[in-house]
């Protein structure tokens, strides 16, 4: 119980212990989350270390459970702010590793089975639904159609926020931000 309220530290914490050990670093992050079992900061960055320890499905398992299951249950300023951040994080898990298990090089068009699960998780943000890690996992493919309704879903989400942001407060121009790189990253894709 060296740290145990000051979430900064704690994942600076982890994050020393990962770079001498993966492996103990997530047996002390799942420690660690027994006691902060409602942060959803902490959990996302359990599961980055999961897939930076190449445990990919058990990463994408708990982005799974944190978007439908811990997220619901937070303010909804909190949903608000980092509800968009904890999709986006997810989405670049299964992209980078969908890129490198296909291997295909990032540069060219991606494949249509690269592309429809990212698609369908960064839909998800914008709808507010529940993502199935399954479902991202063995995606076919999306047709292009489903690409541009997400363009829409997202010119539709973003207008809004970019004519008002909402008094500027720090979590309104942090949401719009993290809104802003899924954006991107349907962009790219």
């Amino acid at each position: 119980d060296t740290f145990p309220q000051d979430r900064a530290v704690l994942m600076m914490w982890l994050e020393w212990e990962a770079a001498m050990s993966v492996d103990d670093a997530l047996a002390k992050g799942k420690e660690l989350l027994q006691r902060h079992r409602t942060d959803v900061v902490l959990w996302v960055f359990y599961a980055q270390l999961l897939h930076r320890n190449r445990q990919f499905d058990r990463s994408w398992g708990v982005f799974t459970k944190v978007i439908n299951e811990a997220l619901p249950q937070t303010s909804p300023q909190q949903q608000a702010s980092v509800g968009p951040w904890i999709y986006r994080n997810y989405a670049e898990a299964v992209l980078f590793q969908t890129v490198q298990k296909s291997g295909q090089q990032q540069h060219k068009p991606l494949a249509a089975s690269v592309v429809a699960p990212v698609v369908a998780i960064l839909c998800a943000c914008v709808d507010k639904k529940k993502v199935s890690a399954a479902k991202a996992v063995t995606a076919d493919g999306a047709p292009r159609t489903r690409v541009l309704q997400a363009h829409k879903l997202y010119d539709k989400a973003l207008a809004p926020l970019l004519q008002s942001h909402a008094g500027d407060e720090a979590a309104n121009l942090y949401m719009l931000l993290e809104y802003l790189m899924c954006y991107a990253m349907l962009l790219y894709l």
